[in-house]
């Protein structure tokens, strides 16, 4: 599954000229056509969480989806991609920490209830 998908449309600084009136610029058109994509993923993926949840807890996570211009020749838009690439590694983070915290979890519950149930000498 892809959580995380970034479009770079490169050559933004030879790609200068503005769209002629009533046309929508490339990265206009391209962020459309994105938007029209995830409409129909979240409408699908509404249906396919609600089918999940009634037979797990876990759910699909949706997928993050970015349209950057850049340009190699000035490394215009290098900043948007570097802070692109941290949402892998902040997810994965969050996962671990999420799993963590949940087998910190269970065993505080384990041992409170060992220590109820253990006879303490009065």
């Amino acid at each position: 599954l892809i959580q995380h998908l970034c479009i770079l449309l490169n050559f933004r600084d030879i790609d200068s000229a503005p769209p002629k009136e009533g046309q929508k610029s490339q990265v206009d058109q391209v962020r459309s056509i994105v938007a029209e994509v995830m409409d129909r993923y979240n409408t699908n993926h509404l249906e396919e969480n609600q089918n999940l949840t009634t037979t797990t807890d876990s759910t699909i996570p949706i997928p993050t989806i970015l349209v950057y211009e850049s340009s190699m020749k000035n490394c215009y838009g290098l900043q948007n991609l570097h802070s692109f690439i941290t949402l892998p590694y902040l997810a994965h983070r969050e996962r671990e920490l999420r799993r963590r915290a949940e087998h910190a979890r269970r065993q505080h519950a384990q041992w409170t209830r060992e220590l109820a149930e253990s006879k303490v000498v009065e």
